[in-house]
């Protein structure tokens, strides 16, 4: 089941650092306040990103506005780059690369 992040899973390191990649466009000091919102506001932690995809997804439009998708964009290019996603494409969602980043995860820990 996807609901639980197990500590120092390598795969699942990979994918968070798959999302600060994301991010790397627009600075360690963007990054940081994202990540300070999503604990200050949605009460989640980073790691939860990966159980909280659409969460997250929602805190990036709140933040961003129209220019979101631009940023998951970003996020979701690296997500399908370092993962291989074949059913993915960088158009796709943000919670959809991450759900199925971590069903393959799971498939070949």
């Amino acid at each position: 089941m996807l609901q639980t992040v197990a500590a120092g899973n390598e795969g699942e390191e990979k994918l968070l650092e798959c999302i600060d990649k994301g991010f790397d466009t627009f600075g360690t000091s963007v990054k940081n306040v994202v990540y300070w919102r999503f604990l200050t506001i949605y009460k989640s932690e980073k790691k939860e990103i990966l159980i909280k995809p659409q969460l997250f997804a929602e805190s990036l439009r709140d933040f961003f506005g129209e220019r979101a998708f631009h940023v998951e964009q970003l996020i979701v290019a690296s997500i399908v780059d370092n993962f291989h996603l074949g059913d993915v494409s960088y158009d796709d969602s943000l919670t959809r690369a991450i759900i199925e980043a971590r069903k393959q995860i799971q498939n070949h820990p």
